[in-house]
This record gives C-alpha cells, structure tokens and sequence, in this order.
C-alpha cells in the first residue's frame, strides 16, 4: 500500500478536533459483561482516546510498517479499545448516543426525486421511442427468478390465473432503451427444473419471425439460428468473453408492433403462456432532483416515453435531507423512532407498523453507534393511501466503496486472509478501502440521509408533504460534525487491519484453530460492514451464538435494532449490539512465542465445521490445505519448487552492437543500485545484494540489448516441464537486434501465442520504457512477479529516480530502436510473464498444451509469423564464439 496514503490517514486523525457531546438518551444494548467494570463515555470522548492509542502504538510509523516493529502490547491495547470497547484496567466501555448539534440544520434542505421507475405491460409494450434489442442473450444478466421487484403486480388473465410476485418470475434481458433502462421478458410460467438457456434459441426465433413480419426491410441481417448468431457474435472462435450483438427497433409504432408481435408469438409456448414486459428505468436521479416538492409535471417528464394506459407504472419517490456542509447526517437507531418517522413522514399508523414489524429490518451498515436506517416490505399489503409497497430510510454516502449486494470486488473475503503468507501481504481490498476513505476524509465527503418509497405512480406527487421542512426531521436524524463519522469509521478499519495482521503472523498450528478462524470470519464481515452497505444480515446465528456468550431470545421485532436473526432460520434472534457500540467480545491474545490461539473470550468452544465452510466459500479440506505442506505429492504446489527462474538474469556479454543510422547512441552515468529479490524459498540473507559497479558508465545500446536477453532468459516452462524455449541458456544470452527481427518464431519457441494490436504494442512500450508520468511496475511489491530478477530494469527504473534527464536520453534511444524490432515477448506489470490461453489470439500451441509464450508483434510490419523447421536461428556469432571459449 502506497506509504502516502497511510501518512493522510494518520494526519487527518491526528489533527481532529474534539467535539463536545451531552447525552440524555443513555442505555445499556446488549447483556451484561461478566465482571468487567463499565463506565459510560461519549463519543469525542472515545475518539480522543482512539487517537491516543494509535499514536502510541504507531510511534512515528506508517501503519503499513512492517508488523515486527510494533510492540504487540500497544496493538493489542489498540484492537481492544476501537474493537472491544475495553479501556485501560480492562474497563468496559457503554457509548452514549451523540448529540443532536442543532447547529447542522441551519440552512438545511429537502431534495425529492424518482429513483427509478418499474412498468408492467401484459400484452402492449410499454416502451413507445426507439429501443435496442439484444440478439445474444446466454451472457447477459438474465435470471431465473432473481430480480428483487418487491411488488405484489397482479393481472387476470383470460385463464383467471393472477400472476403476482414478478421478483419471482424467470426473465431475460431482452433490450435497453432509453440508453440505460431495461427491457425484461417475464416468464412466470417457466417450470422449475426447466433450464433458462434451452429457451433463448426460442426466443431468439420469435424475435427473428416478428422482424420478419414487422420488419421485414431487416431480413437479411438476421441469422437463421441462434446458434448462429452466438457464431456470428464470437467470430467463429472459442471465445467464451461476453459479446453483445445489438439491433435498434425503430419508433413511430413499429416498435410496439415488432414487440408484440414476438410477446405473442412466445406465449403460444406453455412456458411462454403468461409472459409480460417489465421496464426499469434507472438512473433517473439526477434528473429528476428538485428543492420543491415532487409535481405531476415531473413524473410526467419523466414518463413522457410510456404507454401509461395500458401499463402498469411504480415509481421509488426519494426525499434526501441535506445538512449544512460541516455535518453528516445520520438515521437514528431504533423501532420506536422509526415508527415515529415512519407516521410523520409517510403518515403509516401504529396498527401498519406492527403489521409490518414482520419484514422489518435494521440497516446497521454505518457502524456508528446508536445508527441504523431501516427497510420494510409492505408488497403483500400496501400500507397507507398512497399504497406504499417497499420503504427504507439510509444514509447515502457510498464513499467510492459502496456495494448493494455482497459480489463486489472491494468487499474482503475471509478466503483471502487464508492466503496471507505473513503479516506484511496483506490483500489488496485493504489498500483500496484506506485510499478510498482518506480521500473522502480529505475532500469533506457528505452524509446525507435518504428516504425512500415504492408507489403506484398516481400517488407519487403525493407521498410528501408539501409543507415539509428539514428542521421537522431533527428528532430522527442526527447532525454530527463530519471529522468525527471519518474519524471513527478510519479508527475501526485500522483496528480490523492491524487484528487480521495479527493473525497473520502467528504459527501455522495457532491459524488454522477453529478458534482463530471465528475470529478471522467475524473481524472480515465487521471491515466490509465500515465500509459498504451489504444488501442482506449475512451474520449467522451459529456464529453468533458463538462469539456473544448470550442465550437465545424470541422473536421480538421491536428488538431487531439490537438483534439479528439467522438466515436458516427468521425465528431466532441473536445479540449483535454491546453497550450502544458494535463492539466485539474480549480477544485472547496468544504467548509471545506465538504457541497460542488469537481468539475470542466466549463460552462457545465448538462450531460446526459447515458454518466455517460457509463463511469462508470453502470447503473444510481446501481450508485445511491452506496451512499443509503436501511435499510428497506436488512440489510446486507446496511452493519448495518454482517453474520460474528465481535468481537474477545473468550479466549481458560485452559486445558491439551494431544500430540504424538513424539512432544516435550515448553514455550515461550508471546509478548504483541495491537489487532485491523477494521470492519465499531465498533465506532472507541472500535476498538483498549490491549489483557491482565494474564500470561507471553505460550506453543506451547497452541498455537495451541487455534488457532484451534478461527478459528472455525469464521464460520458464510448464508445469509439467516442457520447456517453452528451444534456445539454449547459452543462446539465449547471445541473441541480438536481428534476432527480434526473423519472424520465423518456431525456430525460437515450442509454444506461442501473438497479436498484432497496435496498443498492445504501445503498451508493451510503455511497461519496458516508462516515461515521466507513466506508473512503472512495482518491483519492491512482492505480489509482482519477475521484474525483480531483471537486473537492467531495476537499474533503469533507478536511474529515471535519480537523473530524469539522462534516463529521459537513454528511453528516447530505446523507444528508437524498438520500433525496429518486428516482435517481443508481451510483459505485464503484475506478472512479467503469463502463459495463459489468450482467445483472441492466433494461437500456436504445441500438442496439447494450453499455453504459450505471448509475443507482441510491430503492427508497422507486414511480413508473415512463420514456423518453418530446421531454420537457424538469427544469433550474435561472434558474441557465441566468445561465450563458448570463456
């Protein structure tokens, strides 16, 4: 993680003011503690003592320092306080609730808007403008009953069958229009054990007979078949990348023609019987965003493209109350303030909210004490006049993290943390998640709350009160002062940093205790909780129950601000809250030899071994291997055995090289240059020498070539040892410039791969000659893989550190002279070398191997790749005869 972003982090806390908060809310959430003593803090009050903590423990350091230059004493004193909530002497802290600083409502104002917008059309097609239809549907976001509508849509159809819960349909993304919004083809008549994909040729031929009727002017650019059209789309290749292939259906009529006319034709079949359209429209926001309140002249704008006589058309209506710039707005936790907000704001009785404490469920996605919005399902009776369907009530800063749902690449997975090989290889979400919250701490990121409900779009301009005003929201809403939501949220990812650290650098036996494995499943569902928005409670009640040394509870929905309840089974309830904060129970440390076990202080001492295997998408024998060395079955596996090259390229032989008349060479000042190699299988004192310094001047020619022969020497073999070269080590250190230039590439390799893309070929350029504002690949990272063992490249990337100017020299004669070059190996930052099947070339494989050395040809050149055999190969003769007498 770049050390940069670790020093904002530390200086934005560091420099934070403490706000003074009182409290006449106070309550205990949670059971009691055991014996620890408790004692009530307030919030700026806790987080001076955060800052504390962490300045004593960091002690000048970057968090990212390594982990063995922290007194384990101060970390766990740090992890206790922001974690656990316990203090010095083992006190227990109960946060108090904030204060509401009436401060933040000065100037404070309500925004509506229409989020989005769900139609429905049975037989007419609701959409009236231009749309595009896809032609390929298996790649695209089709579903077999996985859209979360949250609506009880009910038609009668001429077989008095009512088809309701459209969420639950089977459907296919059958077009956009409006340039983002949706176009589903709902089949509710689909058969369970009927597979989704043996319908799109179907589909596709529906489709295809409509254009022929509607449109028959378009016959000729339609494929016969779907398959077909899958042919046509991936280019008659293997590809498996997600292609697209688009039509554009006209407006002025034919386009609600062409699509009935393929609705009836589909619902001739019986899995077809009661299809329908479904529309949703996204994204509309922004567009829609007012200061006044919502018009029938804006839901009109807005539905200015739909058939709204014969369609069925629920808007999301949102009131977003923005604070004065300095504040963040936050809901407060609680069903009985939620009912209250819920009867001011959307006018729901006493007797609606109990009928709906059933679907009721708290978001505590902020992680900030006494906050939660919430959400309710009202689809199977609307509630209100206005017919309420769905409402939820949140606070709206994604912060550049936000995920809806738990497939996002920046949420951690407990998976990753298995693969730590040590406290210092951290995952990479780690370094996202700092960058992204340092930099909204710097740029004074708001916290807006917003609410949020699901209406026929008749009551849309009725949902809010006209009269509304934002100060009327101060009872359920606070205003905190932003500096300390950042500096909580910065405080408890640091703490869930430096715990999963710790656990990483304990003995193999002590990681993978289950003990220690609950530890590290909890810790990774509290980072992504600071930091995201999960769509659903993904907390086990077997987890639980297991970390909170507390007994079952009944099911009490006015208790779930407090509780969370099992995805196995909605009728129990466990303790999530402890003493108004999301603390974690009282850690175990293990001994200073590290013999011991990192885990929680609970009764639980079993757990079953699928709950493990659920948290972590693995099962019990891929966890278990993860911390065993199988040495008796597969070397490389095991990581003792390596298929790359681990030591250094050799030096380049002393040459003349022979340049275009065109390139001027020169000499430039060598750097001198500390070359690290940090592959795990060389010991730690053999990791670090001096390159020697027999000269202290080198030419860019030099440069060049030798980069070249260092890079090839780096090609290794597969798996099974076939070598990918038919050079020898000896010939491979002697190629020269004409050697890139003979495109007879079988004379060289047994297996390869190229492309001739022109930016494949710059950005080949790019990695090898990194100009002043290109990012160079990060040798020092240990993740990167190869760049390390080329010496001339470090040496390069130091000289551009240390004299810009000369290296500025030396890039512009190397830039020259590869573009003379007809071809090279394709290298990448991450991984110098990768092997892997690339589709989209043309593929010169050996047998039946499935990988290949890439190459990156000049897209300048015409002349033909060729494997011609018993062809020499183009080598250096009189550096050969050099070599071969030294």
């Amino acid at each position: 993680m770049p050390v940069y972003i670790l020093h904002i982090l530390y200086d934005i806390v560091n420099t934070m003011t403490t706000y003074h908060y009182l409290s006449s809310m106070a309550r205990n959430n949670g059971p009691p503690r055991g014996s620890l003593p408790r004692s009530n803090v307030q919030f700026a009050d806790a987080l001076a003592q955060f800052d504390n903590a962490r300045d004593t423990m960091l002690d000048g350091r970057s968090p990212d320092a390594t982990f063995e230059e922290f007194p384990k004493e101060r970390v766990e004193e740090y992890i206790n306080l922001v974690l656990c909530g316990i203090g010095p002497g083992g006190r227990y802290y109960t946060l108090d609730p904030p204060e509401n600083c009436q401060d933040g409502y000065r100037g404070a104002q309500c925004f509506t808007d229409i989020d989005s917008a769900l139609i429905f059309g049975d037989d007419h097609f609701p959409w009236e403008d231009t749309y595009d239809i896809f032609t390929t549907y298996a790649l695209r976001k089709s579903h077999a009953g996985s859209l979360h509508i949250l609506l009880n849509f009910v038609t009668n159809n001429e077989d008095g069958i009512q088809s309701q819960d459209p969420g639950s349909h089977a459907n296919v993304l059958w077009g956009i229009c409006g340039n983002r919004h949706r176009i589903y083809l709902m089949l509710p008549n689909m058969p369970e054990e009927q597979n989704l994909k043996t319908l799109l040729p179907l589909i596709y031929s529906a489709t295809r007979s409509a254009a022929g009727d509607i449109l028959p002017h378009t016959s000729s650019q339609w494929s016969p078949t779907y398959s077909a059209e899958v042919d046509r789309t991936h280019h008659f290749t293997t590809s498996t990348q997600d292609t697209e292939s688009r039509k554009t259906i006209p407006a002025q009529g034919l386009g609600v023609a062409f699509a009935n006319e393929a609705l009836h034709t589909i619902q001739r079949y019986q899995w077809g019987k009661h299809a329908y359209w479904f529309v949703q429209m996204r994204g509309i926001k922004d567009k829609s965003r007012h200061l006044i309140f919502q018009t029938e002249t804006v839901v009109d704008d807005i539905l200015r493209d739909i058939n709204r006589q014969t369609s069925t058309v629920f808007l999301d209506v949102g009131l977003e109350v923005h604070l004065q710039a300095d504040y963040a707005g936050l809901p407060a936790r609680g069903p009985h303030v939620h009912q209250l907000l819920a009867n001011n704001i959307w006018g729901l009785t006493t007797a609606e909210w109990q009928d709906s404490l059933p679907t009721y469920q708290p978001d505590v996605w902020a992680s900030n004490a006494h906050v939660a919005g919430f959400r309710c399902n009202f689809s199977r009776h609307p509630v209100t006049e206005n017919q309420i369907y769905y409402a939820q009530v949140y606070a709206s800063d994604k912060f550049q993290t936000y995920s809806a749902g738990s497939s996002s690449g920046l949420l951690l997975l407990a998976s990753q943390v298995l693969k730590m090989k040590g406290p210092d290889d951290a995952p990479v979400q780690l370094q996202k998640i700092y960058q992204a919250i340092s930099e909204n701490q710097l740029a004074r990121t708001p916290t807006v709350v917003r609410l949020e409900v699901r209406v026929p779009s008749h009551r849309a301009a009725l949902v809010y009160d006209q009269e509304l005003d934002a100060v009327d929201l101060s009872d359920y809403i606070y205003a905190i002062p932003l500096e300390c939501v950042w500096a909580w949220r910065l405080h408890r990812i640091t703490a869930c940093f430096m715990l999963l650290r710790y656990s990483a650098s304990l003995m193999t036996s002590s990681r993978k205790d289950i003990q220690n494995l609950i530890l590290v499943a909890t810790t990774v569902h509290s980072f992504n909780s600071i930091h995201s928005r999960p769509g659903t409670m993904i907390w086990d009640r077997q987890l639980a129950e297991t970390i909170f040394s507390t007994a079952k509870l009944a099911d009490d929905p006015t208790q779930r601000d407090l509780m969370l309840w099992s995805p196995r089974n909605n009728q129990e309830s466990v303790p999530v809250l402890y003493n108004g904060a999301l603390w974690l129970p009282s850690i175990v440390y293990p001994a200073s030899n590290q013999a011991g076990v990192l885990r929680f202080e609970c009764k639980g001492s079993s757990v079953e071994k699928s709950l493990l295997e659920r948290l972590f998408r693995m099962d019990w024998a891929s966890i278990e291997k993860k911390f065993s060395l199988n040495l008796l079955v597969n070397f490389f596996a095991s990581g003792h055995l390596h298929h790359r090259k681990c030591a250094a390229s050799s030096e380049p032989i002393k040459r003349k090289i022979n340049l275009p008349a065109t390139v001027t060479d020169l000499s430039v000042k060598r750097p001198r240059l500390l070359y690290h190699d940090n592959a795990p299988d060389i010991p730690r004192e053999a990791s670090i020498r001096v390159v020697p310094s027999n000269i202290n001047r080198r030419n860019a020619s030099e440069y060049f070539l030798g980069l070249l022969c260092q890079i090839l020497e780096r090609v290794g073999c597969t798996k099974a040892g076939q070598a990918y070269w038919k050079l020898t080590a000896m010939e491979r250190r002697v190629v020269s410039l004409d050697t890139f230039r003979d495109m007879n590439l079988g004379t060289y390799f047994t297996s390869y791969q190229y492309t001739k893309t022109p930016s494949d070929w710059a950005s080949l350029k790019t990695i090898l000659f990194p100009g002043p504002h290109d990012t160079p690949p990060a040798i020092s990272d240990p993740n990167v893989q190869g760049w390390r063992g080329v010496p001339y490249y470090c040496e390069l990337l130091e000289l551009r550190n240390v004299n810009p100017v000369e290296y500025d020299y030396v890039r512009r004669t190397c830039l020259a002279l590869f573009d003379t070059l007809k071809w090279f190996i394709k290298v990448q930052s991450h991984k110098m070398i990768e092997y892997k099947l690339r589709s989209s070339w043309t593929l010169m494989f050996s047998g039946s191997l499935q990988t290949g050395v890439p190459i990156s040809t000049n897209p300048t050149i015409t002349t033909r790749i060729t494997s011609k055999a018993k062809k020499f190969p183009v080598l250096d003769q009189d550096a050969l005869h050099t070599l071969s007498n030294m």
